[in-house]
């Protein structure tokens, strides 16, 4: 009866506007989602609870036992960021259902890998926030090279330039599955790619502009990051979520279809190191 209970209380009835939220302790549901959070499509919204967490916001999917987005706001980072990040320890989230322990992708070859950054979400909202980020809700499986390098590259520009550069950088990251979609031996779904989107608006006209990337698991991890640039409607295509669904239509057209213009500075960031890259990776 209790594993009933838990059941009903995961179920979320979610059309962009109405849905229950699972909170951390003393945590107020926040905007997190520029123009409404992604829907899903309705055969999958039985399964998908929403989390809100001090800084982010994650969309847990209980039969793939992974995040199927995250969504935060990015900004300028405090003076002495850095000196301040601690690393946090991987827990499971009790709020789900079946949750995903931390020693769960033991031996499946695969990375812990975040979705919403611990060391942006320590700098900008507080430890509190980077030990919510080490929740395994927020967890996906990754390869090493995938995660340490070219990941943690993207990490890195939106946190040390894109953000400062946006004022606010609104952002979207989630996982990309195969058909079918393979598993750990734990029965954790595996992407074969992962997609982020920043959302700034313009200074001036107060428009928004989109970037998306769509990065597969299968990379060395010193490509240009603009090799992954694509549009919304590609992640969108890839995903089965609709983003922006809040947005006027004409103006939901235009972003999604569109490729970034030259007010991101991708040539900038494309070559950015690794913080890892010295290491010896499996």
């Amino acid at each position: 009866m209790a594993r009933l209970a838990a059941l009903a209380t995961a179920v979320l009835l979610v059309a962009g506007l109405c849905a229950r939220a699972d909170e951390l302790p003393g945590v107020a549901a926040r905007a997190d989602c520029y123009a409404a959070c992604p829907q899903l499509k309705a055969a999958t919204l039985r399964r998908v609870q929403l989390l809100h967490n001090p800084g982010f916001t994650v969309a847990y999917d209980s039969e793939l036992r992974e995040p199927r987005w995250v969504a935060y706001q990015a900004s300028a980072l405090p003076q002495h960021a850095a000196a301040s990040y601690r690393h946090g320890f991987f827990t499971a989230d009790s709020r789900v259902i079946d949750p995903v322990g931390p020693f769960d992708y033991r031996g499946s070859g695969y990375d812990r890998g975040h979705l919403a950054p611990a060391f942006l979400l320590t700098a900008l909202y507080g430890k509190t926030a980077g030990d919510a980020s080490y929740l395994m809700s927020n967890v996906t499986p990754q390869r090493a090279h995938f995660n340490r390098l070219l990941w943690e590259r993207l990490e890195e520009a939106e946190a040390h330039k894109m953000a400062r550069d946006a004022g606010t950088l609104w952002v979207l990251a989630g996982p990309v599955f195969g058909n079918p979609v393979a598993r750990t031996l734990r029965g954790v779904a595996i992407p074969v790619a992962f997609f982020r989107i920043w959302l700034a608006t313009d200074v001036s006209s107060r428009q928004p502009r989109a970037c998306a990337f769509i990065v597969p698991q299968q990379v060395r991890g010193d490509e240009p990051l603009t090799d992954f640039v694509t549009t919304v409607d590609a992640v969108e295509a890839r995903t089965g979520l609709d983003f922006f669904a809040a947005m006027e239509s004409h103006l939901q057209t235009a972003l999604e279809a569109s490729l970034p213009d030259d007010r991101w500075p991708l040539a900038a960031i494309a070559n950015w190191p690794a913080r890892y890259a010295g290491e010896a990776l499996p």
